[in-house]
């Protein structure tokens, strides 16, 4: 989309990426929506046609029929990795010592962190004004911009209020 094109995503179910973290696909759909890439959700694809000028994507939503004219049709499937064909163990690619489930956690205790890092509320005193030039920072060496910087104030209090609304840099 960011090169001119036009793209259309087909999603059949409820939402793209199911099985991922709700706030995570809610940021890459506003993404999506910013760059221009339409997402259709409920939507799934009866028919493929190649013609000589491209694609005929044949479409169905709410008992309603569609088609959709394309130059290139990409496929993808979620799909749980087949890791047992794998067989890392013979292969000499299981490490013993770690314990796949607290990578697993750390994992997503990491991500936790970005996501509050990235989205969260922060308080502090209106004399420690210096952590908003903190944050700004933290964000920028994670590698985002910060499009909007939400600060408030309750005119009796002292406390300060900040959350970042952040782009890719």
């Amino acid at each position: 989309a960011r090169a001119g094109a036009q793209v259309t995503v087909l999603q059949r179910g409820e939402r793209m990426l199911e099985r991922f973290d709700p706030d995570l696909v809610g940021w890459l759909m506003e993404k999506f929506r910013e760059i221009g890439v339409e997402v259709r959700l409920r939507t799934a694809v009866k028919a493929i046609e190649k013609r000589d000028s491209g694609f005929v994507v044949r479409t169905s939503s709410g008992g309603v029929e569609a088609t959709f004219e394309a130059d290139l049709v990409v496929h993808s499937a979620g799909r749980a990795p087949a890791l047992e064909a794998l067989d890392l163990e013979a292969g000499g690619r299981l490490d013993e010592n770690i314990d796949a489930i607290e990578v697993s956690n750390g994992i997503i205790d990491a991500y936790r962190t970005l996501w509050k890092e990235l989205t969260g509320w922060e308080s502090f005193d209106r004399s420690e004004r210096w952590r908003i030039t903190q944050r700004v920072e933290r964000l920028n060496d994670l590698g985002f911009d910060i499009e909007e910087l939400a600060i408030t104030t309750d005119g009796a209090s002292t406390e300060v209020r900040i959350q970042p609304k952040v782009v890719d840099a």
